[in-house]
């Protein structure tokens, strides 16, 4: 009783100095497995708006848990039972399938192939209307699962994991309003944030039905995966978010729409850095590409295209991660190789000019 008496003060005293909850995986390591064996741990977190469940592992793990996870996601049996669980419940999967289930045999094996795990522990952690957390304990020896003494021994820190969860979904909830905050206009626009190990934060309202619709034979438990080899290879060849004084963009193939994605750096009050995404879609309209004939170059043309659209210059800057005033000085030189001074004109001519093109080309 007094080791674990022990185990509870030297975890919550830990707890209560951690200032950055992304490194939560690695005080468990620290202090629960000098009392419970296991070789790695994972938090798994989320809400209704996200594809997924995010995870978050110790900074040592050799592999990316997160990343191997989005391939198990969709299938993961033990998630939808689990974590149906009531807060605060123990489990060890194995013993959850009394008879043979295809989907669970599946994860098994996916985790024993990819992390050489062979036994868990989950825990269910906080759960609100804000979200949920989870944790994971997993070991690789075959011969020996995780014992009824081991369980009893995690139980009594029940209180302090369930603590930890709702202090990292505040910490993620911190994250994402200090993203929105420094990135105005993000709640207007279909956007992402995610956190400096790239684990996906929060959507806004409105970005799965986008992802549906303009991704539609992509899986719908993970971003599409275009954008995933973007982040990867592009904004985060570390897998660590590292401060850019840029911008990034790229234009996904998509088979009837210009889908534009567009991310930057953000950096929080407390000095946290995050990644808002921008989602932003071109349906089809004029197409002024004949226009370069009058000498109006490929970028002023871009512009052009979104006014029959309806955007506005705000509108149109996003949609090409460019500044407003860019667009202004692309729309005023269109303007005046088109000899219009106002919107409704420089459109108007726009489409005359077009059509006369058009037919001499005939």
């Amino acid at each position: 009783m007094a080791e674990i008496g022990r185990l509870y003060h030297d975890f919550v005293g830990e707890l209560s100095l951690l200032s950055d909850f992304n490194n939560l995986p690695d005080l468990f390591e620290e202090v629960i497995r000098k009392h419970v064996h296991f070789d790695w741990c994972a938090l798994y977190y989320g809400n209704d708006r996200m594809l997924a469940p995010g995870v978050q592992t110790s900074s040592n793990v050799s592999f990316d848990w997160n990343v191997l996870y989005e391939d198990m996601a969709g299938l993961d049996k033990v998630y939808e039972i689990g974590f149906t669980c009531p807060t605060g419940t123990i489990f060890r999967p194995r013993k959850l399938f009394t008879t043979p289930d295809e989907k669970a045999e599946f994860c098994f094996d996916y985790l024993r192939k990819k992390t050489d795990t062979f036994h868990t522990m989950l825990i269910n952690g906080f759960i609100d209307i804000s979200g949920f957390t989870g944790f994971g304990f997993y070991r690789s020896e075959i011969n020996k699962p995780f014992s009824d003494d081991e369980v009893s021994i995690v139980k009594k820190l029940i209180h302090p994991l369930i603590l930890s969860g709702k202090y990292y979904l505040l910490h993620k909830q911190h994250q994402l309003t200090s993203a929105l905050t420094n990135y105005p206009g993000c709640n207007d626009t279909y956007s992402m944030v995610f956190d400096n190990r790239l684990s996906l934060i929060e959507m806004s309202m409105g970005c799965h039905s986008f992802l549906d619709k303009y991704f539609p034979s992509e899986n719908t438990t993970t971003l599409p995966h275009e954008l995933i080899i973007w982040l990867r290879h592009i904004v985060a060849p570390t897998k660590q978010l590292v401060e850019y004084p840029k911008t990034w963009s790229f234009k996904p193939t998509t088979s009837f729409v210009t889908v534009r994605v567009s991310a930057t750096t953000v950096r929080s009050t407390a000095g946290q850095l995050s990644l808002v995404i921008r989602l932003t879609a071109q349906e089809p309209g004029e197409d002024f590409s004949i226009l370069s004939n009058t000498g109006i170059t490929q970028r002023e043309i871009e512009a052009l295209e979104y006014l029959p659209l309806g955007y506005s210059n705000q509108q149109i800057a996003l949609a090409m991660d460019i500044k407003e005033i860019t667009v202004k000085k692309h729309l005023k030189n269109a303007g005046k190789k088109l000899h219009a001074s106002v919107r409704t004109e420089l459109l108007y001519n726009a489409i005359v000019k077009k059509k006369v093109l058009t037919i001499e080309m005939l």
